[in-house]
């Protein structure tokens, strides 16, 4: 099973029809069936009813679905992230205050709503200063 799989699948179940799938996907109709049959196979479990006019998924398909549009959207969101980390590079906040503050801050900064908990605190002492970063 392959992601390329997962999103013809996810294309069928949305299209209702092969041929309308195959055509959006810019692939033949019996390609897009053979890739269909090979997950079902590699599954051994049935996840579409071929019935006319349309498809109707099983029980099983319906789970197979939810899940496969889950992964399909967290590769994705993986994919922004990514070119954003490239474009961007890492997101970072550094603050200088003084070494007593270290204690409290980090504290103050987990239980705000108001911005994400950072997921990495480095901590670096310039004399009377501290300084750190949050990475997210």
């Amino acid at each position: 099973m392959d992601l390329t799989q997962l999103q013809y699948f996810i294309k069928v179940i949305e299209e209702k029809k092969f041929t309308r799938a195959a055509e959006q996907l810019h692939i033949s109709q019996p390609s897009l069936s053979i890739s269909i049959k090979k997950l079902e196979e590699h599954l051994q479990m049935s996840l579409i009813h071929r019935r006319k006019p349309s498809i109707q998924l099983t029980r099983e398909g319906e789970i197979f679905y939810n899940q496969a549009k889950k992964i399909i959207t967290q590769m994705n969101d993986m994919e922004k992230e990514m070119e954003r980390l490239r474009l961007e590079g890492p997101l970072e906040l550094s603050i200088s205050m003084i070494e007593t503050a270290k204690n409290w801050f980090s504290e103050i900064i987990k239980k705000s709503n108001q911005i994400p908990a950072p997921s990495i605190f480095k901590f670096q002492n310039y004399s009377a200063f501290l300084s750190f970063k949050m990475l997210y």
